[in-house]
């Protein structure tokens, strides 16, 4: 069944405010929302509403600034229980294929499940090489792994598909709801 009849189904949120499909993934669809996107999501466990929080507060600028976010259920379906959630967010654009290649390289822990996390030193040797044959702003990619490895927020599915763009040209996370803070060090 697609998002939109589980919607249907199970709330009353209106599906007439929405535009066209920006994306989607396993758990959910995005769509137009006026100058914002929205996020229809099937959840089966609840969102993190403390880091929904802190988003729509816009305490970090590395991760999508939040406007709202509803939840709806739970509800039975086949067997599963499941939460339904609606993220009001801003509209973001999508990274370049070279910029993708960039963050799988630097930052994706698909890799065996490796954690990657270079010095300034070995940041900077990296995108170097890589700037011989993919197009991207050295500055703005630096300014964004060195926001994140500083960032209070730890996001536990960080590789390429989860990061877009401002319309500065600025990285931000995406698929947040299930971040949470990091522990404080003693």
């Amino acid at each position: 069944m697609s998002i939109l009849k589980i919607f249907k189904k199970y709330t009353d949120f209106n599906q007439s405010c929405l535009g066209a499909e920006l994306g989607s993934g396993a758990t959910g669809s995005v769509f137009e929302f006026e100058n914002k996107a929205i996020k229809l999501c099937i959840n089966y466990e609840l969102p993190n509403q403390s880091i929904i929080d802190f988003l729509i507060e816009n305490k970090d600028l590395n991760f999508v600034k939040v406007f709202s976010h509803k939840l709806y259920g739970p509800y039975k379906d086949r067997g599963y229980e499941s939460i339904l959630s609606v993220i009001v967010m801003e509209k973001l654009l999508k990274i370049s294929s070279d910029e993708e290649k960039v963050f799988h390289t630097i930052l994706s822990h698909e890799d065996f499940n490796k954690k990657k996390n270079f010095s300034n030193s070995e940041l900077k040797k990296i995108l170097k090489e890589l700037s011989i044959g993919l197009d991207f702003d050295e500055g703005k990619v630096i300014f964004f792994y060195e926001g994140l490895r500083n960032s209070i927020i730890y996001h536990p599915d960080i590789h390429q598909r989860n990061i877009m763009k401002d319309q500065l040209n600025n990285f931000k996370m995406v698929d947040c709801e299930f971040a949470r803070f990091k522990k404080k060090e003693v």
